[in-house]
């Protein structure tokens, strides 16, 4: 039986690069009788070219869904791709974060999709106070929110309980088949890419494969983030203006490798503007919120008995 490895993220968790990595040496995976699937992953209408992720899978979950691509491929595809290739298959890898999010109906239909194969499920969790605040740069960046950090996390904090995410997919597929990594430094020596092949049985010595370059988007500092915060409130809270350019004035400005804009607001003194979004008690008494969760998850999943699932603490952090 194929076994398929299915990587659900969580976001913000290197996604977007190990999936650009296994579609760009999708043709040397194959030549090993591994498979990355085309058929799912939609085509950006910018550039002609395929996204990385299979996300359109999980839109085709629910073909209602306005994000749903009836040109990409679903899941029909996905098991004649499959089958075109089966006697020369050993592993199938599908990756896209949006499966984290995943409601109950829509993971009955998954689990019925998948029941012909071996699935094994793969998913990275990274230490929520990091997680919140990723997202939270990311959504200022793209103008979609404009309040606090701390509104930010209460809004959203149902996506830090990694058991209850967990317990779910358990439930559908069997703690068996769950494959939990840490995505921090000290667990990712190898770099995400090793750790995921690693993850999936896959030698890296034995594939020969081509590594892509260093992602060149410019990660704008705290201080920066809190400029455009200021800037989505107004522009976007009181004036009720449309994101888009917006996003095109800080493409071209503050995200732009070199801006002098940039590095003006970066030297600013810290007694000005603080180079935190939170606190380190405030970090502190976020992960004390999902002690317990991360317990948990430490104990049953990764078999340790201390219950320690990440090694960095907001009070030990340099």
């Amino acid at each position: 039986m194929t076994t398929v490895y299915l990587h659900i993220g969580i976001p913000k968790t290197g996604t977007t690069s190990l999936q650009n990595f296994l579609l760009k040496n999708r043709e040397n995976l194959l030549a090993q009788g591994i498979l990355y699937p085309t058929s799912g992953i939609t085509i950006n209408p910018n550039f002609n070219c395929f996204q990385s992720g299979d996300h359109n899978l999980f839109w085709a979950l629910d073909k209602e869904c306005k994000a749903y691509d009836s040109n990409a491929g679903d899941w029909e595809d996905i098991h004649r791709e499959i089958k075109t290739k089966k006697s020369d298959l050993s592993k199938v890898l599908i990756s896209a974060e949006d499966f984290s999010t995943i409601n109950d109906n829509r993971l009955s239909l998954l689990k019925e999709h998948l029941s012909r194969y071996n699935t094994k499920v793969i998913v990275y969790l990274r230490k929520q106070d990091d997680y919140f605040m990723s997202f939270y740069c990311e959504y200022i960046k793209i103008c979609r929110y404009w309040d606090s950090p701390i509104k930010y996390i209460e809004d959203n904090k149902n996506f830090g309980d990694y058991y209850q995410l967990l317990k779910r997919w358990k439930k559908a597929f069997g703690k068996e088949n769950i494959i939990v990594r840490v995505f921090d430094r000290t667990n990712l020596k190898g770099g995400l890419i090793n750790d995921f092949l690693m993850a999936t049985n896959l030698n890296l010595d034995e594939l020969k494969l081509n590594f892509i370059s260093k992602n060149k988007n410019v990660t704008p500092s705290i201080k920066l983030i809190k400029i455009m915060r200021f800037l989505n409130e107004f522009y976007r809270g009181r004036m009720h203006k449309s994101p888009m350019r917006l996003k095109k004035l800080y493409k071209q400005t503050v995200l732009s490798s070199g801006n002098p804009i940039s590095s003006m607001v970066s030297n600013l003194p810290d007694s000005l503007i603080s180079p935190e979004l939170l606190t380190t008690q405030e970090r502190i008494d976020l992960m004390k919120e999902f002690e317990e969760s991360n317990r948990k998850v430490a104990q049953e999943y990764l078999g340790r008995e201390d219950g320690k699932l990440f090694d960095s603490t907001p009070d030990n952090m340099t």
